[in-house]
């Protein structure tokens, strides 16, 4: 058998799993460790609410970010060219960004290559629908 050779395989064998479990559960867990370091960007708050559908939402955005490494990195929205922040490091302090928009739309933290590391979103909603009130069923005429 090829774990002839394992340690406390003499010794019935299990001694030496036992023994190497015990080890590698004493090893850092490098998962852990690499969600720690993992990209972050949030955008708060992350719901703009109008009154009525089609009209413009306005919300004050604080964005807030994370990044593992020092680096460029650039905030920018979605249909847009010129990015709305650009910093060096590896984080700042919160960016405000005032809001302007009729629907949802998304936000791509970006390196210095242009890949994309982290997205976030804002969502448009309405609390009326449409535009039409209700009609009243009496009527001069």
């Amino acid at each position: 058998m090829p774990f002839n050779n394992f340690p406390g395989r003499a010794n019935g064998g299990i001694l030496g799993w036992l023994a190497a479990l015990v080890l590698l559960m004493q090893l850092p867990n490098h998962a852990q460790a690499d969600t720690s370091l993992a990209v972050e960007l949030s955008a708060k708050p992350n719901k703009c609410i109008a009154l009525r559908k089609g009209q413009d939402c306005y919300q004050t955005i604080s964005f807030k970010w994370h990044t593992p490494a020092a680096g460029e990195y650039c905030l920018v929205a979605q249909g847009q060219t010129k990015p709305l922040h650009c910093w060096r490091g590896t984080g700042t302090p919160p960016f405000n960004h005032e809001f302007v928009g009729q629907q949802t739309q998304r936000f791509y933290l970006l390196n210095e290559a242009g890949e994309t590391l982290q997205t976030t979103e804002i969502v448009v909603a309405w609390v009326y629908t449409s535009d039409k009130r209700g009609t009243v069923g009496w009527r001069l005429f």
